[in-house]
């Protein structure tokens, strides 16, 4: 099966397997659990099977995530038991910006599964790269509905869902860069201080080379890009849609940044990060960084998601990977409850695609309880591998 993100990537430095070892903690407690808990299965009464293929489904398709909808549509029509995809890299890719009020269901941007029972998704080891542009204006992370993500999944009973790759599309939309400080400068005028980063990991030229270079947040890294290390960070906000600061591109692989310095040419929330820009965070920053670290520049963070799940009951999302996604892997809200995530992994593949989910792993909203998680991976999230707002 190809690899839609590999062809794009640098040669040098060689690729650098993800170690799913971590280590283990001596003072971690054995886990006690919540007891046992039955998922019911679902229960198809010899209804038909739709193949995604039929309805548009291809290696050449720019939008298979319509076709994916018009399956989904037939299989409710005529009470099929399970709709199925086929192996092979599929593009999901929807350019259209949202406007103001609109939310992203029933539209192409993204997959909806709703109100079905006693039913199967089946991935079949299908690969689906996904790209939106970010929501305009910018969606306050307090005000994220899970609305955006890649799978919206709500109102369903006995349904399970998995076996498949579900990716974010790099050639054009990096979520990171992997950066080496090339050069500082610290000015005696407001607003004039600098950092030189050269951008690893894209080749020749990067994708967002005479565009905008959003950077929302950067995290010292090791050399290898494989683990975070302490170190100064530079934070632009968590908005979906949120640009930075002030930014001047030097050459094809190499951007100079302006930490903490509005550029009036950017969309930046209004709101409570409005007093992150000024001169002396601008010259703070510069003076923290040293020439030669190595860093992850963060192009986003909450928005969109990979898998929304909303008021379903006894389901099951399995056998996933996530090599990268924008905003949350997993959003749970509603009443959801009874139901379970099995063989999950939320890992990127290599080096050059330096953060899987960029913000939480899995992002509890409201849940009625009985959740299981059970072998979940989790490398390079950009926020909490878990997180509860409310229950």
């Amino acid at each position: 099966m190809g690899t839609f993100n590999t062809p794009l990537a640098a040669a040098e430095p060689a690729v650098l397997p993800f170690e799913k070892d971590v280590g283990v903690s001596s003072a971690r407690p054995d886990p006690v659990g919540a007891g046992a808990i039955e998922i019911a299965a679902p229960r198809p009464r010899g209804g038909a099977v739709v193949k995604a293929e039929d309805f548009g489904f291809s290696e050449t398709n720019e939008n298979n995530g319509a076709a994916m909808q018009s399956a989904l549509a037939e299989a409710k029509r005529v009470g099929a038991a399970k709709v199925v995809l086929k192996p092979g890299t599929y593009r999901c890719f929807y350019d259209k910006s949202c406007k103001a009020g609109q939310t992203f269901f029933a539209t192409n941007s993204n997959i909806l599964i709703e109100g079905f029972t006693d039913f199967t998704f089946d991935g079949k080891g299908a690969e689906l790269v996904f790209r939106r542009p970010p929501r305009y204006p910018i969606e306050p992370s307090w005000d994220h509905d899970g609305s955006g993500a890649n799978f919206v999944i709500r109102n369903c009973r006995r349904v399970r869902i998995g076996n498949m790759v579900c990716d974010w599309d790099w050639r054009t939309m990096p979520l990171a860069t992997c950066a080496k400080v090339a050069a500082t400068h610290v000015d005696d005028a407001d607003n004039a201080s600098y950092i030189d980063y050269e951008l690893l990991g894209f080749g020749e030229r990067h994708p967002y080379y005479g565009k905008l270079f959003p950077v929302q947040r950067t995290q010292m890294m090791t050399e290898d890009f494989r683990r975070f290390v302490r170190g100064p960070q530079i934070w632009h906000g968590t908005y979906e849609g949120e640009m930075g600061c002030k930014t001047l591109w030097l050459s094809p692989t190499r951007v100079r940044v302006y930490p903490f310095v509005e550029d009036p040419g950017r969309i930046n929330w209004q709101g409570p990060n409005k007093r992150e820009f000024s001169p002396k965070l601008n010259r703070r920053a510069v003076r923290q960084h040293k020439i030669g670290e190595t860093c992850r520049i963060a192009h986003a963070y909450y928005g969109k998601g990979c898998f929304t799940l909303v008021s379903n009951e006894d389901f099951e999302l399995h056998d996933i990977e996530i090599p990268s996604c924008f905003g949350h892997a997993v959003y749970v809200g509603g009443s959801q409850k009874n139901w379970r995530v099995k063989n999950m992994t939320v890992a990127p593949r290599d080096w050059r695609h330096p953060i899987s989910s960029s913000a939480d792993t899995i992002h509890f909203v409201r849940s009625h309880g009985n959740a299981i998680i059970d072998n979940l991976t989790v490398k390079l999230e950009q926020d909490d591998a878990g997180k509860v707002d409310e229950q």
